[in-house]
């Protein structure tokens, strides 16, 4: 508990306190006035009884005098003796003393007056009797008769009434003694029934503020016992970026003791390269109260290495539970070590080590930007390595593979240290060279290079005498990446065609080649009203089960003269030419309207699903998901079962643009698809920016994966990743059954790959699910 909370509740208990003792002394004050009223009326009923007594012995006095004294007179023969006029004299006597008592026990005059006026009246007369009966005492008896007794009765009834007033004062002075006592006793009670109520509510806010302090002492409790086997870890600092404050988890993480770093700036723990940007971070935190900042910085563990931590600091200085800067760091350094791998990955060829196309490009693409800033001159040298595709098929891809790496070691010794050496896929690399002097030193590389790479090789027994064309390009300032590519793959392939071996450099003539390409743009504007597409379907196989899910819609182009051309010979061309927007509609028409057929007539095919790659120019297209929608609806396709597959580098040409166009497919109900993912840019960042279903991962990941343990643990967590973002996992190019098994403990949900099923027609994919084939035994 604070010391804030202890004083409040110390000063409200010291309030109730004070409230209680008001309490007590205001009954007290009360019982005690009520007692002294009660005394007081019992003092007067005392007095009044006394009274009453008095009264009553001068009514016995007066009757003495009437009786035995003055009434003699009359009714005696004589007259009266001395004795008996003595006995009357003590009586008046005692009687005037009588009422001197009253007096003296509080009666005022005022009340007596009357009785001692008639006393005195007949005290007179009775006297005047007397004196009169020792002269006469027919005359004495007479006035006795005619005066005496008439006094004596009007006194007597004097007395009679100022002893009923007497009594009805005591019986007044009685009950005022009992209701004080009584009022007393009824205060007294109401007090004890308050300071009962007012304990019990004290006992239960004690009880209460038991529990609270107990429940808050568990908190704390639990959060230190959080704090301390927490891995995060928590720190307070001073506003001179002090350590004030470590919790016990800095031990595990960093293997620091928190009392060895009490005190000290933090700053000493940073790695050198990331002191300034930390100081910073720290100094606009302490200058911004309340602000709230994260920061990504090494910092240095108790073994001396660095460890990757994400940083974020709270300003708390004004708060005076905390008054300090509050920091939580969270060791990530597996997952900066995931992304630089993955980073790696999506620009480096898995196989060979060596720069992949997108990175390759981005570099010529800067490298002809200083040209046209700065001067200069760069060369690109094409390379492709002579019938490579008879050593796959004759001593099989694993040699193939060792004969491309082998490939690329003996370009990345013949370059210089500011060159870039691609794969840019299959057998075919390039090399960025820049600040050359000219053309000879261009063409004395790519001589170099020609000499290495002829060099004979011994893979996995077998020896190989391996050779490769080259075409090399000298580019102008103004000549943009493709184009470059473009004229170095025209000179390679220039190379080729004299016989293979040998180095040729880019000339304008060349560009008769692109006349084939101009043909076949030319005669693609007709392939679709001659009917010569066609379709093909690769199954997608369920890992789990060895079941058909899907199939992904292949095009290919049966051409009159030229014999069946694969999609690479054409779909460059279609995509260049915007003859792919008329294609790819074509291509969605027709494979929706073959799933609805299957779906009529097989059973087997209820929830099969088709899959369609879809071009850069078909997206850009504002009514291409109007398009999709109208063909589903003609087709009566549930837009659920309808997969649309983009390449990685779609979704960065125009991020924002991509963001609007796969939204509207989404509207629509189609599920989206990466294709290839790991050889473009976005292989971390991109896809939880879009929305996507589907993560297809490339060959190039999966090639010879059950043989290659790194390899085997990038792909595990590529598909972690995939599920951790609610992705479908698609493995694509599975040759081999080991391949298979590991992506199915991966938990890859389909598999894609000539293992299972080559590209087939219609009529084959009746057969796999009329049949219930199973492609794959599940284990």
């Amino acid at each position: 508990m604070t010391l804030r909370a202890k004083a409040t509740l110390a000063t409200a208990a010291t309030g109730r306190s004070w409230r209680m003792l008001g309490i007590v002394a205001a009954a007290l004050a009360v019982i005690a006035g009520m007692l002294a009223m009660a005394d007081h009326a019992r003092r007067q009923a005392d007095q009044a009884r006394q009274a009453q007594a008095v009264m009553e012995q001068a009514r016995s006095s007066g009757g003495n005098i009437d009786a035995l004294t003055w009434r003699a007179l009359a009714t005696l023969h004589g007259a009266p003796s001395q004795a008996v006029i003595a006995n009357g004299v003590n009586a008046y006597r005692e009687l005037t003393a009588s009422l001197h008592r009253l007096r003296r026990l509080g009666v005022p005059a005022s009340r007596t007056a009357e009785v001692e006026r008639r006393l005195g009246e007949a005290y007179g007369d009775g006297f005047a009797a007397l004196l009169a009966s020792r002269r006469n005492l027919a005359l004495g008896r007479r006035l006795a008769i005619e005066r005496f007794g008439p006094a004596m009765t009007r006194f007597d009834a004097a007395i009679t009434r100022l002893a009923q007033r007497q009594d009805g004062i005591a019986r007044a002075a009685q009950r005022r003694t009992w209701i004080g006592w009584l009022g007393s006793l009824a205060v007294g009670l109401l007090l004890l029934c308050l300071l009962g109520w007012q304990l019990h509510r004290i006992q239960r806010r004690s009880a209460l503020a038991d529990q609270s302090r107990a429940a808050e002492r568990r908190g704390e409790q639990r959060l230190h016992a959080l704090v301390r086997h927490s891995s995060d870890i928590v720190a307070v600092l001073d506003s001179a970026a002090h350590v004030r404050w470590l919790a016990e988890s800095v031990r595990a993480t960093l293997g620091h003791a928190p009392e060895d770093l009490l005190g000290g700036p933090v700053i000493d723990l940073v790695h050198p390269d990331d002191v300034h940007e930390a100081a910073r971070f720290l100094e606009t935190t302490v200058a911004n109260p309340g602000r709230t900042g994260s920061l990504s910085l090494r910092v240095r563990a108790a073994d001396g290495e660095y460890r990757a931590l994400e940083l974020i600091a709270h300003n708390h200085l004004d708060d005076p539970l905390i008054e300090g800067i509050l920091l939580n760091l969270r060791d990530v350094s597996d997952r900066v070590a995931l992304e630089a791998q993955l980073r790696h990955q999506a620009f480096h060829d898995d196989l060979t080590g060596l720069a992949n196309r997108a990175l390759f490009e981005d570099r010529l693409t800067l490298a002809l930007a200083r040209v046209r800033r700065h001067g200069g001159q760069l060369a690109v040298i094409f390379v492709d390595l002579d019938d490579f595709k008879n050593v796959n098929d004759s001593l099989g891809h694993a040699v193939g593979d060792e004969l491309l790496r082998a490939t690329a070691q003996r370009l990345e010794t013949c370059v210089r240290a500011q060159d870039t050496a691609s794969r840019l896929g299959g057998d075919e690399f390039a090399i960025l060279l820049e600040d050359v002097s000219g053309d000879d030193e261009a063409w004395e590389i790519a001589e170099r290079l020609r000499h290495a790479l002829e060099a004979p090789l011994d893979l996995d027994g077998r020896h190989v005498f391996p050779s490769a064309s080259i075409g090399v390009e000298r580019p102008g300032a103004e000549a943009t990446p493709a184009t470059v590519l473009a004229n170095a793959d025209l000179a390679m392939y220039a190379a080729k065609e004299r016989g293979k071996g040998c180095v040729v450099g880019f000339e304008p003539a060349m560009r008769a080649q692109l006349v084939e390409r101009l043909e076949l743009s030319s005669e693609l504007a007709l392939a679709l009203e001659r009917e010569e597409l066609f379709l093909e379907y690769q199954p997608l196989v369920e890992l789990e089960t060895g079941r058909i899910g899907g199939v992904e819609a292949l095009v290919r182009w049966q051409h009159p003269t030229r014999g069946r051309l694969a999609p690479d010979r054409f779909l460059r061309v279609a995509e260049s030419t915007g003859h792919i927007v008329a294609i790819g509609r074509w291509v969605l028409k027709t494979a929706c309207a073959q799933l609805r057929e299957w779906e009529l007539r097989l059973p087997e095919a209820a929830g099969l699903e088709m899959s369609v790659n879809i071009s850069t120019r078909e997206l850009a297209d504002p009514n291409f998901a109007a398009e999709v929608r109208a063909t589903l609806d003609t087709t009566g396709i549930d837009p659920s079962r309808l997969t649309l597959e983009i390449t990685e580098h779609l979704l960065v040409e125009d991020g924002d643009l991509m963001q609007e166009r796969l939204a509207a497919l989404k509207a629509v109900g189609v599920r989206l698809a990466v294709d290839d993912f790991g050889t473009g840019y976005s292989a971390l960042s991109y896809l939880q920016n879009f929305p996507i279903d589907v993560l297809k991962i490339d060959r190039s990941f999966v090639s010879g994966i059950d043989r290659d343990i790194e390899r085997a643990r990038l792909v595990h967590g590529i598909v972690d990743m995939g599920h951790n973002l609610n992705l479908s996992v698609v493995t694509e190019g599975i040759e081999e059954a080991g391949e298979a098994a590991l992506m199915r403990e991966f938990r890859s949900q389909y598999g894609q790959g000539y293992l299972f099923s080559r590209p087939v027609d219609p009529a084959s994919i009746d057969r796999l699910l009329a049949g219930g084939t199973i492609l794959m035994e599940a284990s």
